[in-house]
Parts: C-alpha cells; structure tokens; sequence
C-alpha cells in the first residue's frame, strides 16, 4: 500500500509510507494474521486486518476486532494510580504499608511509584507465591507477597508488582479494579470499545480466538483455539495483562496518553519520565539529548496473543504518528512493530560508532593487537539498546556485533546508518563476486570462522578494557588473498584499527542479516 501525506499545511513536504504493507507481507510470507494499523495527525494512513478472526471466518477488522494486548494492559494501570494521585486519594511516594497495613508484611516499605517503575525488589522469586489462595483476592495476593524477602531496588520487569498496583486502585478506590479503570481512565479518555478478559463480551466488539500449540504437537496444523474470553482471570492476571482492545481503541489510547488533557501536568509528565532503564510508569519512554520525547511504547504477550503500540510525538514535522500491531500469533508484532519503525521515524544521522571490547585488561597482544579468532560469529539488529554505567543507551541504526558465545561478550560493535549499511552491503556482495570471478580465488575453498584483529595502540582503552571510536571512522570491505577482510579505518590518520577476517559463510551471513535488518 502505498500513502502519500503532506504534512504541515501548504508548505509541508510530503511523506511516503510506502513499504508499510510490504513489511506485513514479507512477515511468514505472508501468513501473518492479525492487525496493523498507523495513524499519523490522528488520521488512520493504514489500517489493515489480515486473515479471520475465527472458524466463522469474520474477517479481521481494525475497528471491530478484539484482541489481548498482554503486558500493554500495564500503562492503563499505571494510569489508574495516577488518576487517584490527581484525585489526591494516594501518592506516588505513598507506602503498601499505608493501603494495607499489617497485611503488607515485608512489603510496607514499598512505594506505589517503585511498583509502576519495576522498581520495588520484588523478584523472580516471589512467583512461587502464586497459588489459589494467594489469587483469589488482591488482600490474600498482599498478605502472600507479603511474606517474600525482598532484593535491591533496581529495574527488574515485574508482573507482580503491577498485580500489586491493581490491588492498590481497588482499595484505594473502593471499587472492583475493573470498574474503577473504566471511571477513572476509559471513560475520560475516551477510549471505547475495550474491556477485560473477564467481562464475557465487549459491545461493539467481536473476539479473536487465541491460538495456542499443544507442546506435544508443534506443528502449524496442531493448533488449539478458545475464546478470547476463555482464559484465567484472577490476581494473577489483573492490572499486569488482561485488557482487551480493538487496534482502533489502541491507537486511541496511547493518543490519549500523548495528548494527556484527562491527566494533570505532572502526572503525565510521571508516566513518560524514564528512569536510568528507559521505563517510565507502565511504558518505555525514548528521549532525545534535549528530554523530548521521541517514542513511548510498550508490547505484550500473553496466551496466544502478541502486542505491539508505540507513539511517535514528533514524526511527519511534529504531526504525531502511532502505530499499533495486534496478532495471534508468535514473533510478529514487534518485529513488524521495528520494521514499521524505521519508515515512520528513521534513525537521525549520527557517526559512525565502533566499539572494541575487551575481556580484561591485557588481553591484547604486547605490541598492541587484540586478536579473537574462535567461537565468534555476526549478529547483526536492527537497532541497538543498551546501557552505559547504569544509562540506557537506544540507537535506532542497524547494528553489526560479534558475539563470543564461549566468554558471553561483544567483543567487536558497530552503529552505522542506514546509507553505510547499504554501501557495506554493495561492497559485501562485490568482493563476493571479485573472489567468485578470480581463475584462483574461485577455485579456493574459503577460509573457516571469523578473526578479530584490532590495533588498541591507537586507543585509550577505558576502565572496562573497552575502545570506541565514535565519529572519526569508516568502514569497508575488500579482499586480501582471497579472503574477505571487513576493515575500520580512522578517517583522520588513515590507520587501519579493526579488521575482520571471515569465511564465505560468514560473509554471506553478514550480507543477509544486514539485509533483514534494513526491512
């Protein structure tokens, strides 16, 4: 499909979506079943079910049809509390401690803010508390959480501490959690049709069914189906998942947060200030250099279902762009989510970024030369995300690494643009082609594996026996002997820092993964 916007007025320049439905296509060769939908200046630009939404073969629909947006279910929570925080029934800095007293046991101490921030050191190991007992009420989830020793409060993706959360806006409330999201978030955003695993039905609305693959049977024909509302609903379930939407009332909803009129100024700006792991309270914040917000997003996944919506405030000159994908199916939204990424809002010219790391100091060479010649192979991602010292680092170009499977590390990475990852491409499948073409190097089988040769004499190798060039490099591919060799030069002295040597099949693999990564 192919959308031509133009944008900001009469002068606006105009916008290509093409590529959109392309992207969906190529997902399973086009077996992707589910929804995909992009607005832009809250006009929808694309807006495509594929496939059925159950045996009686009812097409999907971007406005209609309901699907389980997973963990998504986490932003609405998250902006529950804060509803109660505007209404001055909690606050943020306010204690389980304080909603439940005695009951909160171990957990007293904890502030609402840390659980909507996966902050609160509830680990892992609270999961073993969930049984029926513990599910059957948000005070039994309390008083069996309770009882957990909790960890250092750092970031760690916690469904409990949502389960925690929900249990707070209904005692906070006075309400079942349910009805007390409708009046305090739905209904002032807005946002119709939606509802919860729970309710039965949603008007206006038709079900989807999850699909779910028996473990004995993995193949695509043995496929079991229920109902969308066919799935456990308890406080196992409530506040971290469970929510239902139509891709319409999704786009609907992030909007809402984006535009935030239902919410105060500080309880918005709360929801989408990330801390040092990029989560802000119940979504995943991107912000530039300056802290403007550049995306927020989250994705899901829950039985039989996958999720995937993202908010881009300042794509098409500031017009806004959101996009939502909902499926049935496994691996599908946030890859097509990434994809669709790139066309709505691509990665802003930067340097080029490489980045040496090494094991331990003195694990180079005494003249200098770090050499790594086993059990590394290319990686090649789509986009980068990271941290640095506790600072989460999200680069949106393609990005090359070898992976050391043996020693867990990076030890080679490059950041580049999208027109160097297509130069390298070109170059890739030249010296290909220059070795195929050679009376000698056609007839040479190619040499085994990858080696990692780097020149650190021209660094200064920082704390964690890491080297990075960053802005003064370039990179290229050429042949030495009949050997493909991937080479990083500094522009400015034309010293040859990092050089690749690699196989035919690492070569080809390079040249592939580059490829997928650029969809």
């Amino acid at each position: 499909m192919s959308v031509l916007l133009v944008v900001g007025g009469a002068s606006g320049s105009p916008v290509s979506l093409d590529g959109v439905g392309e992207v969906v296509d190529r997902k399973d060769l086009g077996r992707f079943w589910g929804v995909v939908l992009v607005r832009v200046g809250g006009e929808d630009v694309f807006a495509r079910g594929y496939g059925f939404e159950d045996e009686r073969l009812n097409p999907i629909e971007p406005s209609v049809s309901l699907f389980d947006a997973g963990s998504i279910a986490k932003s609405v929570t998250a902006a529950a509390v804060l509803r109660l925080v505007d209404e001055e029934k909690l606050g943020l800095s306010t204690t389980l401690g304080e909603v439940f007293g005695e009951s909160a046991g171990t957990l007293a101490d904890v502030t609402v803010a840390s659980l909507l921030a996966h902050r609160s050191g509830i680990g892992f190991q609270a999961e073993e508390k969930l049984d029926a007992q513990a599910m059957a009420s948000a005070d039994s989830l309390v008083r069996a959480i309770g009882t957990v020793k909790l960890g250092e409060a750092v970031f760690e993706y916690s469904n409990i501490g949502y389960f925690l959360a929900a249990a707070v806006v209904e005692r906070v409330s006075g309400q079942p959690f349910e009805d007390a999201v409708r009046a305090l978030v739905f209904e002032p955003a807005g946002i119709s049709p939606v509802g919860f695993v729970g309710d039965g039905s949603v008007p206006e609305a038709r079900g989807t069914v999850r699909r779910r693959m028996p473990p004995a049977h993995r193949t695509r024909d043995a496929v079991e189906r229920f109902d969308i509302f066919d799935y456990p609903w308890n406080w196992a379930q409530r506040g971290a998942t469970g929510v239902l939407f139509t891709a319409s009332s999704l786009a609907d909803w992030f909007e809402a947060i984006a535009d935030g009129g239902w919410l105060s100024a500080s309880s918005r700006n709360a929801m989408l200030s990330p801390g040092p792991s990029g989560y802000g309270l119940g979504v995943f914040v991107d912000r530039d250099t300056d802290g403007t917000v550049t995306r927020f997003s989250h994705s899901g996944s829950t039985g039989g279902y996958e999720a995937h919506a993202a908010h881009y405030p300042l794509a098409f000159d500031g017009a806004g762009a959101t996009v939502v994908i909902l499926t049935m199916q496994t691996g599908g939204a946030e890859e097509i989510g990434a994809a669709v990424r790139r066309i709505i809002s691509p990665a802003p010219a930067k340097p080029l970024f490489v980045g040496v790391y090494l094991r331990r100091h003195g694990d180079f060479e005494e003249d200098g030369v770090y050499r790594i010649s086993e059990n590394i192979d290319w990686r090649v991602l789509a986009r980068y995300v990271g941290a640095d010292g506790g600072r989460r680092i999200v680069d949106n170009r393609p990005t090359i690494t070898l992976v050391d499977s043996e020693r867990g590390i990076w030890p080679l990475m490059i950041r580049l643009d999208a027109d160097r990852a297509e130069a390298l491409i070109e170059e890739i499948n030249a010296t290909i082609q220059e070795i195929a073409n050679d009376p000698v190097g056609g007839q040479t089988r190619w040499s085994k594996g990858i080696t990692l040769i780097a020149d650190v004499r021209q660094f200064a190798v920082g704390e964690h026996g890491q080297v990075t060039l960053d802005g003064d490099a370039e990179i290229s591919v050429r042949v030495e002997k009949h050997h493909q060799v991937l080479v990083v030069t500094q522009s400015s002295t034309g010293d040859e820092l990092v050089k690749v040597m690699m196989g035919g099949a690492e070569s080809r693999w390079l040249q592939q993964g580059l490829v997928e990564a650029m969809k």
